[in-house]
């Protein structure tokens, strides 16, 4: 038995995992996430019997409140097309800096959206950057920062 947990609900990584036998499949399961994604926390069990097959349970949503903001997905990543949309995840709305840079440190890009209180998509344009490796960091008007990083193809 595997407890697994997912950023966007599709790609799901395994988080704990224990041997279990008919008996203790039968019985209340709860494990604490010390470590929660900030934002959507998608889990769910993955139930391997000894035949390998996999059966997985309902998918539970959680989600982890921020202060300020918080960079929480990019997508698509790689960025094979023009532009990568960044979702950022407001607790109130206000400025921000979005900066892209390149593995030197760079700043290839940069965008000042206004965010509201809620989840922002806001767009990144990559078109004629060269393929290699990126980071994206966004500054908020509170002095909050985070940064994810982009690979370009």
């Amino acid at each position: 038995m595997s407890l697994q947990r997912s950023g966007d609900g599709t790609a799901y990584t395994d988080i704990y995992s224990e041997n279990v036998d008919e008996v203790r499949c039968l019985e209340s399961f709860s494990f604490r996430d010390e470590m929660p994604l900030t934002g959507k926390n998608y889990y769910r069990l993955a139930l391997t019997d000894l035949d390998g097959r996999v059966i997985y349970s309902q998918i539970v949503l959680l989600a982890k409140s921020v202060s300020g903001t918080t960079l929480i997905r990019l997508y698509p990543n790689p960025a094979f097309g023009t532009t990568v949309t960044a979702e950022v995840l407001a607790e109130n709305a206000m400025g921000a800096e979005i900066l892209m840079t390149d593995i030197l440190g760079r700043v290839v890009k940069r965008v000042q959206p206004k965010l509201m209180p809620a989840t922002n998509k806001v767009q990144l344009d990559v078109d004629g950057l060269p393929t290699g490796s990126y980071n994206i960091i966004l500054h908020d008007a509170a002095g909050n920062k985070s940064v994810l990083p982009l690979i370009k193809q």
